[in-house]
């Protein structure tokens, strides 16, 4: 069975949407904060090679009941 996955979707300076899978959440000095890693870039799971990803840490902010990931 897969598990549910966090996808957020960004935009850069050009429009150019790309996706970044929350990996993990965590609080640091009462503040709440993502670990993103980029969807294409994983590593294939049939691979037992040790690839390197990039890893964005963002702040978490809620409001108007809208979630919004800033860079930390």
């Amino acid at each position: 069975m897969e598990e549910e996955r966090d996808i957020v979707v960004f935009s850069d300076d050009e429009g150019n949407e790309f996706e970044l899978d929350v990996i993990d959440y965590f609080e640091h000095e009462g503040q709440e904060y993502a670990v993103l890693m980029d969807l294409t870039a994983q590593e294939d799971e049939d691979c037992d090679c040790q690839a390197e990803q990039d890893v964005y840490i963002m702040k978490v902010v809620v409001t108007d009941d809208i979630e919004e990931f800033l860079p930390a």
